[in-house]
């Protein structure tokens, strides 16, 4: 099976695709089972309360929005050349991480925000090659404010844009400065289209505070979500020791890009379990750092048994999962 999905042959993008829709079988057999526990808050550019209504429709956008999710995350990898191996388990290993909680692969309006995040997170990663690049922070900064809109938690990705600009380029302020100016620009057009249509702020306003200080509870994770997660914690751990036993043998540009990533983990952990809105879509970010750093792993370990072993059980773990979920009660 790894040196299947390792490989870098056109086949193995409809390999990932089969993939997907496998995994996704059980919630079209039986919609309901699932769906009908699904909670979200409301949104500045709320989708999902359209969408919710039809119950396939929403699962048909969800499968298709993480397969390009999916693939956008492998070119990325491609583009930037972040993994010395030049494969699709970026586009696999998104797919069996948004699989460790099944309401993370729900909820579109996190997914649609998660797109704008990639694509910031590439002009981020376009930083480093230049030494001057106000452009490509003030586009990121952008780029995480539209995300925002659809999912408003992710605007501690600013924080991300600012390490990125800590770790690629000089800690000027005009940088971090034109970053906040970027991502303040979608803000300001949806405040005056607000204004425009409604002739006042009041409910806007009162959204965005909902958002920021309405306090959720934490989801009850049953005792299958609790296998699961340790399961993923366990390949983190072997991917996270790899990574520090070859450090040494890392490019600075190496180097910098997993910080980054791994500051980008840290930073959405604080988010869930500090910040007073506790909702299981903020851990979606979490997919892009953990897809590469599973995708690296995965790249450069041996194809003997004990690498079949450790990729073989994450891998059937989660496609297994998907379907207990559903079928069993726990």
């Amino acid at each position: 099976m790894l040196a299947l999905y390792r490989s870098n042959q056109p086949f193995v993008i409809f390999l990932i695709i089969f993939t997907a829709i496998v995994m996704w079988i059980p919630y079209f057999v039986d919609p309901e089972v699932f769906l009908r526990e699904l909670t979200f808050q409301k949104q500045a550019l709320d989708l999902m309360s359209l969408i919710s209504l039809n119950q396939y429709l929403l699962l048909s956008i969800s499968l298709i929005l993480c397969l390009f999710l999916a693939f956008l995350v492998s070119f990325i990898n491609l583009s930037k050349q972040l993994i010395e191996k030049r494969n699709y388990f970026p586009a696999l290993f998104f797919l069996l991480t948004i699989s460790w909680i099944p309401d993370l692969k729900m909820y579109i309006n996190s997914l649609i925000a998660l797109i704008f995040i990639s694509f910031a997170f590439n002009r981020m990663l376009s930083a480093y090659s230049k030494k001057y690049n106000l452009f490509a922070f003030f586009d990121s900064g952008i780029l995480i404010g539209l995300a925002s809109l659809f999912y408003f938690s992710f605007s501690i990705f600013l924080f991300v844009l600012w390490i990125a600009i800590i770790l690629f380029q000089i800690p000027a302020w005009r940088n971090f400065l034109t970053s906040l100016i970027g991502f303040l620009v979608p803000w300001l057009f949806y405040y005056g289209i607000y204004y425009f249509i409604n002739g006042s702020f009041k409910e806007l306003n009162q959204l965005i505070y909902d958002l920021l200080l309405n306090n959720q509870a934490y989801k009850d994770f049953n005792v299958l979500h609790w296998v699961f997660i340790v399961i993923s914690i366990l390949a983190i751990f072997c991917s996270s020791i790899h990574f520090v036993r070859n450090i040494n043998h890392m490019t600075v540009r190496g180097k910098r890009i997993f910080y980054l990533f791994l500051w980008t983990f840290i930073i959405l952990l604080i988010q869930y379990f500090v910040l007073p809105v506790h909702e299981s879509m903020i851990l979606l970010g979490t997919a892009i750092p953990l897809s590469f750093l599973f995708a690296r792993y995965f790249s450069v370990i041996k194809c003997d048994w004990k690498g079949n072993l450790i990729f073989n059980l994450y891998f059937f773990s989660m496609i297994i999962a998907q379907y207990l979920f559903v079928f069993i009660e726990i």
